[in-house]
């Protein structure tokens, strides 16, 4: 991640270990508030939210999608933002929403 947002490898890597990095940076990009952002294939950004943004994205995006079953949830948010969970995510949220009889 240094050399994402720095342009500078750390000191005492390989020439194998540079190279790995520098294919990985090619597809990461950090966007003008300092977050990270994959850039897909065809152009397109999907940011990388910190932690203690998460919950809120998905909040927000449950609320505006008519509380959505956690598949079509996941279908919407996965256009802008990506994180390792998020499929669990957006199913966890959606089944809370499920109101209690």
């Amino acid at each position: 991640m240094q050399y994402v947002y720095t342009g500078a490898h750390q000191a005492g890597i390989s020439d194998i270990e540079r190279e790995k990095i520098e294919r990985a940076a090619n597809w990461l990009t950090v966007d003008g508030e300092g977050c990270l952002t994959i850039v897909e294939t065809g152009g397109g950004l999907r940011r990388i939210p910190a932690l203690a943004e998460r919950q809120a994205i998905l909040e927000d995006f449950q609320l505006q999608c008519g509380f959505a079953s956690g598949d079509r949830l996941y279908s919407v948010i996965k256009r802008y933002f990506y994180w390792k969970k998020l499929r669990v995510d957006c199913l966890i949220i959606a089944r809370e929403a499920i109101p209690n009889k």
